[in-house]
């Protein structure tokens, strides 16, 4: 299964700080911006996240318009932060250099990472002993390192629960055992994980310093014996 057959997938990259055209461009983002999207950027202090907040608040916007939305848009949010619409699930996430969005009729997840974050203490932390074992083994451990964070990261908004529960419940091993080697740059499928009584599909897109994953959910909660 491809997640782009029942999803639209945006990913854009951050235009870089202190360059005119970089400056030019995100003034004409923000101002393609809805009201409410306006208002969080206006609160960030930090301009570095102010521009990632702007940068993908415009990717957002921009794949709700093809999917035939008009702005204003109405943004709610849910009891644990979780910006939602009525007429569309969607998730969105951003990084230093990277916006990533998701758009779909069921409910998805996206996580955007920059490559470098690596840490053993966080890894005893947050992964289970299957992960952290998978990588000790693993050559190439900043990266598997980052795909799992941002899988666990994708499956937290996409059911919109605590990443914790994520970190501590989830084994995501299987997913990180079917690329067996680092892919190359591209988009890659990370098949499938039961959890909390849904069927998540994973998709990733390695790039040169980034990795985003797109989860989405293909069935509704049901009960399992």
């Amino acid at each position: 299964m491809k997640i782009s057959d029942f999803a639209d997938l945006g990913l854009e990259q951050i235009p870089p700080a202190d360059t005119e055209e970089a400056d030019a461009k995100i003034k004409d983002y923000y101002a393609s911006l809805s009201p409410a999207r306006k208002e969080k950027a206006d609160a960030i202090k930090s301009r570095s996240s102010r521009r990632q907040s702007i940068c993908a608040g415009h990717l957002l916007e921009d794949m709700l318009r093809v999917r035939g939305l008009s702005a204003p848009f109405s943004y709610g949010m849910s009891e644990r932060g979780k910006p939602f619409l009525e007429d569309v699930q969607f998730s969105l996430s951003h990084c230093k250099g990277w916006c990533a969005c998701i758009v779909a009729d069921q409910m998805v997840g996206v996580d955007v990472e920059m490559l470098g974050r690596y840490r053993d203490s966080l890894c005893r932390r947050f992964f289970t002993e299957a992960e952290q074992v998978f990588l000790q083994k693993t050559t190439e451990t900043d990266f598997y390192f980052t795909l799992l964070w941002t899988c666990k990261e994708a499956l937290a908004k996409c059911l919109d629960i605590a990443l914790t529960e994520v970190c501590q419940n989830c084994n995501m091993s299987p997913l990180l055992q079917t690329l067996k080697t680092k892919p190359s740059q591209g988009m890659h499928g990370l098949g499938n994980l039961t959890y909390g009584g849904y069927d998540i599909y994973f998709e990733t897109i390695c790039l040169k310093d980034a990795v985003a994953t797109y989860c989405l959910c293909r069935e509704e909660k049901r009960d399992r014996k």
